[in-house]
Formats: structure tokens, sequence, C-alpha cells
């Protein structure tokens, strides 16, 4: 298996030109093919001389045609490796230049090897960011191994074949104009399972023609891979999505045809009806999650990021922006009572409102050439108010933070993906509400590269540690409402506003920095509402100007008691 060094060593341009020299060679094969049926014997030559004549012209026929496919095939397989060849080289020297940033090297051996000066070390962000950069570095590394692998396969494979006489030559002429080759073994798949930095070093190390041929024909391969640029995962999720479409109507139509052939309603095989209906009501209920998506998507500057239908309701994640280019994006995260159907819509439009508050707050600031993206993240089950019945298992409601815990993984990996699928890292920062909250700070917890969050209507962060959240001191944001219960229930950890070294953020009527009138916010809801004080300030953290936020204080009756060890009071 080639290595890194063998990578580093690899000649493309070589490749290149031994496919300009075998065809060449194949333009002089078919000159002698076309010099053989020129020497053919006259039509009305008769005997057994004619015949033998005639069968040794068709042996050297098929010889010379059989030796054209065969050189078109290498040569075919020559060309492809050359473009292989330079995407995997492009992948190594993206990691090498990331490696050097973090004052590391990429060794022929694919080890990673400290270059870093002992006072580099002494700057705790830099260690810290240097250590979950190794991770990625190794996967990195893996996967262009992977890849060079794959080339050194595909192009073996082609040579043996050329040796052994086994390329698919055709029957006709056709085969001439270089449609014989050997079948490749199509694009690699991306590493199952594997962590956002090596799905985008697979995608970097793809050619050209296997990056088309993977967005056409294997959708499912990228369309929720984390690390993946976002216009490929945008393309992939709305074919995906086109058939689900597909597949949904065809289920309906099955249930609605069942449906007539028990007669619901009758007496007779009850429990067979009561199982059709219940599948009616599913593909029902699907439908409108995925009308609900289309919508949306359909809505303009949208990128569809994720489309996950493995669980019992599609998720989804949209973007409004470009998530790509963007000098700054949002990942906005739903709490409780959120559905895709039901609140999709309507998220989306608040992070558009988002953009526009947040842009504007950057040209107030001189910076109106930056430009912002946002993220409606509901790539989780958010609990629901039916969950909370008496016959409900509590387990997986918000009464505990068990879906938290479970959609943390899928948003820590969402939002690396966004760092690693780019060649510079935006400026990242995560807005979540109520329960979302509590997912999001799970999801910090595992390392994600945010550089600012802002948390509302928060019942805990899963912790009562804030250093936990490895956000940068100083950029963790609270904001409280009057009259918000859940905000003060401290159900996952401390309440998020007692933190030392929270910010906390105003959410009163009154006039912003920019000089315009905000309205307030009251209870748990009223955090998006459009020009409010809260809406302003998320804006400004979203943007990277937090210094054009208006500071407040927190209010709820935890709050005035100061429950918690630690806290400012």
């Amino acid at each position: 298996m080639p290595g890194i060094g063998d990578v580093r060593r690899w000649q493309p341009a070589e490749l290149n030109v031994a496919a300009a020299q075998l065809q060449v060679g194949v333009r002089t094969l078919l000159g002698l093919h076309d010099e053989l049926e020129a020497t053919a014997a006259p039509p009305d030559w008769r005997g057994h001389g004619a015949a033998a004549a005639d069968a040794a012209s068709n042996r050297i026929t098929e010889q010379l045609r059989r030796a054209i496919a065969q050189v078109q095939a290498v040569t075919a397989a020559v060309r492809e490796a050359e473009a292989e060849a330079i995407a995997v080289q492009e992948a190594l020297r993206e990691t090498d230049e990331l490696a050097a940033r973090y004052c590391v090297s990429v060794g022929d051996d694919g080890a990673l090897c400290d270059q870093a000066p002992p006072t580099v070390l002494t700057d705790q962000h830099f260690a810290a960011d240097r250590a979950r950069m190794a991770g990625e570095l190794r996967d990195r590394v893996a996967a262009i191994v992977r890849a060079a692998h794959h080339l050194d396969v595909d192009l073996d494979r082609a040579l043996v074949a050329a040796v052994q006489d086994t390329v698919d030559a055709g029957t006709t002429p056709a085969a001439f104009s270089g449609l014989a080759r050997v079948h490749p073994t199509g694009p690699p798949q991306p590493p199952v399972g594997a962590a956002p930095a090596a799905v985008n070093a697979y995608w970097d190390s793809l050619s050209g023609p296997q990056r088309v041929q993977v967005r056409q024909e294997h959708p499912g391969w990228v369309g929720n891979a984390d690390g993946i640029p976002a216009a490929v995962r945008d393309q992939a999720n709305r074919a995906r999505l086109a058939t689900a479409i597909t597949a949904n109507q065809a289920d309906l139509g099955a249930s609605v045809a069942a449906r007539s052939r028990l007669g619901m309603g009758s007496s007779t095989d009850r429990l067979n009806d009561l199982a059709v209906s219940g599948g009616f009501e599913a593909a029902l209920a699907r439908r409108r999650c995925l009308q609900a998506v289309q919508t949306v998507a359909a809505r303009t500057g949208r990128r569809l990021l994720v489309l996950d239908e493995s669980g019992e309701m599609p998720r989804a994640a949209v973007a409004v922006g470009d998530v790509d280019t963007a000098d700054h994006v949002a990942v906005r995260v739903p709490g409780m009572t959120t559905a895709v159907a039901e609140s999709l819509g309507r998220k989306d439009s608040a992070a558009a409102e988002l953009v526009g508050q947040a842009w504007r707050e950057l040209a107030l600031a001189g910076r109106g050439r930056e430009t912002v993206a946002a993220v409606t993240w509901l790539g989780y089950e958010a609990p629901q108010w039916s969950e909370l019945d008496d016959d409900t298992d509590l387990t997986d409601t918000a009464a505990t933070g068990h879906t938290a815990r479970q959609a943390a993984p899928a948003l820590a990996s969402f939002l690396n993906g966004i760092d690693t699928s780019r060649v510079a890292d935006p400026h990242l920062s995560v807005t979540a509400h109520s329960y979302g909250s509590t997912a999001a700070g799970y999801a910090l917890q595992q390392g994600t590269g945010v550089d600012d969050a802002v948390f509302y209507g928060s019942p805990g962060l899963g912790t009562s540690t804030l250093s936990d959240l490895q956000v940068p001191d100083g950029h963790v944001f609270v904001e409280e409402a009057r009259g918000d219960a859940v905000a003060d229930l401290s159900a996952f950890g401390a309440d998020p506003n007692q933190l030392g070294g929270v910010r906390v953020l105003s959410v009163e009527a009154g006039t912003s920095p920019d000089g315009v009138a905000r309205a307030g916010s009251v209870g748990h809801s009223q955090y998006e509402v459009s020009g409010s004080m809260a809406q302003h300030n998320q804006a400004a953290v979203v943007a990277g100007v937090p210094e054009r936020a208006q500071p407040g204080r927190a209010f709820g009756v935890g709050d005035v008691l100061g429950w918690w060890p630690g806290s400012r009071r």
C-alpha cells in the first residue's frame, strides 16, 4: 500500500506523458487496422486459398482490434490515475499546511512530529486547539493513504487486464473510438463512521470526475457527511429529497389501497384495519415533514445540509447564506416542542432575520463587506409535550437529559464539519434555546472549535463548570427573560447565568447601542421576536462584535436566591 512518502514522490506529469505516448500507439494501431482492411481479398476470389486468406485476415484483424482495446483501456486508466494523483497530492499539501499552522509536521511514514517551540505551548487556548487538531491530522493522513491505495488498485487492475487480455473490447468498430476500457471499481466510499476531518480529506483526494460521479450516483454518501462542503451536501440532499418524496407518495398510495381493500371501519379483522391505518398516518406525517423541508429549501439562498431519514420522522438542517464562504456562521439549535413539520419554516425565517441583523451590526461597525450565514439545525428529535403522558417512558423526554446527550455527538460533528470543510475557518457561533441549549452544552463539551455561544431560556448546559464547554474565556453569553421559569430550573447543571465567567445580555426593553428602541422579552418564548433587544444581542455576537451588545442582568427566583455554589451572588 502506498504511504505518505510515496505520495510525496509521485510525479503525475509523468503519467500525462505516458498517456500521450499510449495515445500515439493507439493511432498507429488504428492506421495498421485501416491498412489491413485495404488489403482484403477481392470479393470475386473463390476457393480454398481465398478461404484461408480470409480466415487469416480475420484472425489478424481480431488480434489488432483487441490490442487497440487494451492500449485504449490502459490510456484511460493512466489519465484517471493522473487526475486522482493530483487530487491526492493536493489533499496532502493542504494537510501539511494545516499541520504547519499548529507547529506539527507529517512524516513520510504518516507520523506527526512535534515542531513547537516551548514558548508556543504556554498559550492555553492554542495548546487545546493543537491537541484537538492532532486527531484531525491523523484522520486526514489515514484518508489520504486510503485514497492512494484505491488509485493504485485501479491502475494495477487496468494493467493486469491488458496483459491478460481480459479488456472489454466490444464487438463492433465502435471499440476503436475509445469506448473500450477496464471497468474501474468506481470512486471510493467515504470511511464509515469517520470524523469530519477524515471525510473532508476523502473528498479532497477525489478527482473532479470522481466527485461528479459521487454527486450524481451516490448522493447518500455525502448528503449528511460532516466535512463535505455545504454546496455538495445541498446538491446531494436535494436529490435525496426528491427520491424520498417519490417513495413517500408510493407508500401513501399503497396505504390508501390497503384501506380500501380492508374496508376501514368494518368489524372484521379489526387488528389489520388498525395496522393499515397506523401505516397511513405514519406516511402522512412523513409527507408533512418532507413537504416542510421542500418548501424551506426552495426559499432563496437556502442550502439543505441535513436530510436524515433514519429516525421515526425525517430530521433536517437548512442554512441561510453560503456556509462555505461566510465570514461568520451561526448554528441555531431549537428546543423542546420543535419539529421539522411544524417548526422548520418559522425557525428558518428567524434565522434569515438574524442574518440580516448581524450584517447590519457589521455595517455599523465598519465591516460591511463581511458575510454571515445561519443554520437551523433540527438534527435531533426534540422532546414534545405529548411525551409527558402518564404512559410515556420519561427517560426519553425533556424530564431528563437523555435526548440532549443523544443529540450531542451529531451536533458536535456537524459543528466540526463546518470548520474542516473550509480552507479558512469561519467565526463560528452557536445560539441555542431551551432544551436545545442543553443539547448544545453537551456537544460543546466534546470539542467543537466554536468561538462564541449564546444560550437563552436555558434549563442547564449539562455541566456546572463553564470551562467544560471549551469555548474561549468571555465568549459564553446568556439571555434570561422575566417570568421564564424554565431558565431557572437548573435541571441539567447550574443555572447558566450563575456560572462565573458567563456574560449576561439584556432582554429588557430599551435603546440598543445603535440608538434603536428595542422591545423586551417576557417568558420562555420571546427571545427571537423581531426587533427585540434579545435578537439584537444575539446578532451582535453572531457578527463577532459582542461589544455592540447590550449587557444585562438575569431575573428569576433562582437568581435572587443564588442557589448554586460559585455563583456571582
